[in-house]
């Protein structure tokens, strides 16, 4: 079941803050452990892709997948009950 929380994560890797994993993390005000978590779990629902930024392999790049785009309107907003 999708939570509000993948919803703001989906929505973080969906604006310009969020291409990188950090900057899911900054823009949820999460720990980077805790927004691992939570994309992992986007990954293997298949609402984004992973990969690793060839300029510099520390760090994880994040978009939205097609299937993702299409699960957004359906996926629960922060304010809903």
């Amino acid at each position: 079941m999708a939570t509000k929380l993948h919803r703001d994560a989906t929505s973080a890797v969906k604006s310009r803050l969020g291409h990188r994993q950090s900057g899911v993390a900054d823009h949820l005000h999460l720990s980077g452990a805790f927004v691992t978590t939570i994309t992992n779990k986007l990954l293997k629902r298949g609402l984004i892709h992973k990969s690793i930024d060839p300029q510099d392999r520390r760090r994880v790049k994040l978009q939205v997948s097609e299937k993702g785009m299409r699960s957004w309107p359906s996926l629960p907003r922060y304010n809903d009950k």
